[in-house]
């Protein structure tokens, strides 16, 4: 619960989903209108609605949920997209700019990802959030670990204005590194400086769905200490119903009780300037968490902000960077 990490001084790992962006942004596109807006450019003679009630009536099985249904349809018309996209770009129909058909198939490069890239990588906030953003930039620095599956770079940028500047690993890779579990900001659906990385199709999802498990085992140390904040998703968004069945796979069973105070989903609420929450038992995802639900982020951003540890979690990150500095170089000292 909020009050839970407000009380107990603690700084949070914090999954920032599309609604954030959406919430600053202007013309942040949802999914959907992403698919819609490139489906108009490889000019299919049918609407992207026909095709996605073909693919929902011959690809996808009837019992599969209607959560799942959804996803599946959307991966699948993303992946559509990209070959026809990348077949009308190498032909010379679709122009690029920045990309030329021999760096795309020199470096593999997909030009329907590059092209995506290039969207998200330039944005306008809103100027009625000007004020909210502020408080929302202070709330980031206080997160011990940041993750997101947001493509834009909103999230480092606000940070750089205060001169935080958190160690950024991009799709998996940094799961695999030494970190130090403080100022980090994992990028795991890609990020608009390596289009390679942008999850967007079936088979991304795949590969994705097979390493995702490293996420959770990732943060699991974390999990024990810090309290967990979705921000930007619903509650029935995949991503958060996949993060939250990887925790509980993780944890202990006697975890289970525990995690109502660890996990909270920040739900957006139209003009309820209030505070809702309710504690919600998971019996399909084995686990415990609580849902917040309002439309006052900025109060949240201003709460969270004031927790002080002592030190910020960039300073922690730069004292154990020198104490290990220190420590490997005496470690290569002879006498």
């Amino acid at each position: 619960m909020i009050k839970d990490i407000i009380e107990n001084n603690s700084y949070p790992i914090v999954f920032i989903g599309s609604g954030m962006s959406k919430r600053y942004l202007k013309n942040f596109p949802t999914w959907d209108a992403l698919l819609k807006e490139y489906w108009e450019q490889i000019e299919e003679p049918t609407s992207i609605f026909q095709f996605k009630r073909s693919l929902k009536r011959s690809e996808i099985p009837e019992t599969t949920t209607d959560l799942e249904k959804d996803f599946l349809v959307n991966v699948k018309t993303a992946a559509y997209i990209q070959q026809k996209f990348d077949d009308l770009f190498y032909d010379g129909t679709i122009f690029v700019e920045g990309l030329t058909d021999e760096e795309a198939y020199s470096n593999n490069i997909s030009p329907f990802k590059y092209s995506v890239a290039q969207r998200f990588s330039k944005y306008e906030i809103k100027d009625e959030m000007r004020d909210e953003i502020e408080e929302y930039k202070n709330f980031l620095s206080k997160a011990k670990v940041i993750v997101t599956t947001n493509y834009d770079t909103l999230t480092e940028d606000l940070l750089a204005e205060l001169d935080k500047r958190p160690t950024v690993y991009i799709g998996q890779k940094g799961f695999f590194d030494e970190t130090y579990n403080w100022s980090e900001l994992f990028k795991i659906h890609g990020d608009v400086n390596d289009p390679s990385s942008i999850i967007i199709t079936e088979k991304d999802y795949k590969t994705y769905d097979q390493n995702s498990i490293l996420i959770s085992a990732k943060i699991l140390s974390n999990l024990i200490q810090s309290p967990i904040i979705f921000l930007g998703y619903s509650l029935t968004d995949r991503n958060v119903q996949k993060l939250l069945t990887d925790f509980a796979s993780q944890l202990p069973n006697d975890d289970m009780r525990k995690n109502l105070n660890r996990i909270t989903v920040v739900e957006y609420e139209k003009d309820n300037h209030d505070f809702t929450e309710q504690i919600v038992n998971n019996p399909s995802l084995n686990t415990s968490h609580s849902i917040l639900r309002t439309d006052n982020y900025k109060q949240i951003f201003s709460d969270i902000g004031k927790i002080n540890q002592g030190l910020t979690p960039y300073e922690v990150n730069r004292f154990q960077e020198s104490i290990k500095t220190i420590i490997v170089t005496a470690g290569k000292i002879t006498f």
